[in-house]
């Protein structure tokens, strides 16, 4: 089966803003989805393009195009459309967790993953591991080559 991820604001705001610290990182990311399917929400795609709204003219066309794209199919992302009983869900989990600071997108976004069974999340928000979901900083596969550690009592330089 293949792997699903849903894919927050961070991910694609390090994606288009090529000075972002995690625009290299986004851009490893990217290329080493492969097959797996990237879920993301009407929402994070509304707070991608609020970012940029004063970031000037270059990323303000780039970010409009990328959500265009990815609204109408010409990108490997599926996007979940914001409906009345999404919405109330979210808010209801937003209500639940007052001493979190949750956004309600955030909140939109646990909602879609949860009700697609989704638990790898590619974001930098630490509220999504609060929630228990896996986080992905870092390329597909990369997650779980980490370096072995040595054995206790192991010489030196093995």
């Amino acid at each position: 089966m293949t792997d699903c991820y849903f894919a927050d604001t961070w991910y694609f705001v390090a994606l288009i803003k090529r000075d972002d610290p995690y625009h290299e990182i986004a851009k490893n990311i990217a290329n080493s989805i492969g097959s797996a399917r990237v879920v993301t929400t009407d929402a994070v795609l509304i707070e991608l393009l609020n970012y940029v709204c004063e970031c000037g003219p270059l990323l303000r066309t780039r970010a409009g195009e990328f959500v265009d794209m990815a609204l109408n199919g010409a990108t490997a992302l599926d996007v979940i459309e914001q409906d009345r009983e999404l919405f109330r869900k979210a808010l209801a989990r937003y209500r639940q967790r007052e001493d979190k600071g949750y956004s309600l997108v955030d909140c939109i976004s646990m909602c879609v993953m949860d009700i697609r069974a989704i638990t790898l999340a590619i974001t930098d928000d630490r509220h999504f591991e609060q929630e228990r979901y896996i986080t992905v900083r870092s390329p597909i596969g990369e997650r779980d080559q980490k370096p072995k550690r040595k054995a206790r009592g192991a010489p030196k330089g093995s």
